[in-house]
């Protein structure tokens, strides 16, 4: 907030209109008010307050000047500035005046009325602007809507009354605090202060998260490429020596595993041929199984072929060849091995010999076992 003219009748010590040009006394940067005790200089604080704020309770009864002529009416205008642009409040306390008609006086109400300034050029320019509001109630609302200020940490702050500061320096951290970010607008400070807290705290989230990732890996790497325990991973590890050391491992690795890709390979080949030999040794299996049944077939077809033989003799007993044939016939089948071909084949001549009845059956044979 910035204060541009202040104007002044009738108020306190201040009988005549006076004007302050704030804008004029502000060129340096500062000014002083200075004068002797009872000059007015508090007044002048007073009346900034009045204008803003209307008339304490404590300053009604000295806020009209009693130097002031008869009918002269005490206002105070103040022309101040801030984000939301310039603005002229008029305000007129509470006082007597003259009757019109008569001897005597009629009390008259307090006013304020408050104006939207369009350029500079309006500031010296009395009642000049855009009206605003016109009832003290209104002027009210809308000066603590502009400044943002209550009257409380105004006068704590943009204006101090004699004896106060000591007061406002001594009031909690908290307090001060609050009055000063409503004086200087520090909420934007706050708001980027707690921006920025919130993001340090999502950064260093997101950085634990990297790191535990990181150790994660980092350990089963250091684990399988080393065997030993991996050194422990903290914001401020040195993570080049770190990257160094896993091109090592990684090169390690990278060794071991076409190492055992060769030995992979080897016992790939060695399964193969081991694979090639079973399946030789099943034909050779399946090659002597078949052999076995061969002998065993042929052995039967040697035992029936001698069988008809011995039958084909048989009728020719007259003969002494078929007799002979006969008897090495039946002494073959008497002495052959106990196979199911021999047997089959002996039981055939024996039945043909007794069905025959020209022939009797030799005692080893009528004994011999039949299926």
């Amino acid at each position: 907030m910035r204060f541009h003219r202040l104007v002044l009748q009738a108020i306190g010590p201040f009988a005549g209109r006076h004007e302050v040009d704030f804008d004029a006394l502000s060129v340096s940067g500062l000014f002083l008010l200075n004068g002797p005790t009872g000059a007015g200089k508090s007044t002048l604080i007073d009346a900034v307050e009045f204008a803003l704020y209307g008339a304490r309770d404590e300053l009604k009864e000295r806020m009209v000047s009693g130097h002031a002529a008869p009918g002269a009416e005490p206002f105070v205008e103040l022309v101040f500035s801030n984000s939301r642009g310039m603005f002229r409040v008029v305000r007129t306390p509470e006082h007597e005046r003259p009757k019109q008609r008569g001897s005597g006086t009629t009390r008259v109400n307090g006013t304020a009325r408050l104006f939207r300034l369009t350029s500079e050029d309006q500031i010296a320019v009395p009642d000049a602007g855009e009206p605003v509001t016109s009832s003290a109630a209104e002027t009210g609302a809308a000066i603590l809507e502009l400044v943002q200020l209550s009257r409380e940490q105004f006068t704590q702050t943009v204006v101090l009354p004699q004896g106060k500061f000591a007061t406002f320096l001594t009031t909690p951290p908290d307090a001060r605090a609050k009055v000063l970010q409503d004086v200087f607008g520090t909420e934007i400070y706050d708001l980027t202060q707690e921006r920025l807290r919130e993001a340090a705290t999502a950064a260093r989230q997101r950085l634990e998260a990297h790191l535990g990732a990181l150790r994660s890996a980092a350990t089963h790497m250091w684990k399988v490429g080393s065997g030993e325990d991996l050194p422990e991973i903290t914001p401020t590890t040195d993570l080049a020596h770190l990257v160094a050391l896993a091109g090592t491992l990684a090169a390690a690795a990278g060794a071991r595993h076409s190492a055992a890709m060769e030995a992979l390979s080897r016992a790939s080949a060695t399964a193969r041929a081991a694979a090639a030999a079973a399946e030789g040794a099943r034909e050779l299996a399946d090659n002597l199984t078949r052999r076995r049944d061969a002998l065993t077939r042929l052995a039967a077809l040697d035992a029936e072929g001698t069988a008809i033989d011995a039958l084909r003799a048989y009728h020719f007993l007259g003969s002494p060849e078929g007799e002979l044939a006969l008897a090495q016939a039946v002494l073959y089948l008497a002495t052959a091995p106990k196979s199911n071909a021999a047997y089959v084949a002996f039981g055939r001549i024996q039945a043909e010999i007794r069905r025959t009845g020209s022939l009797p059956v030799p005692l080893h044979i009528r004994n011999a076992p039949t299926r």
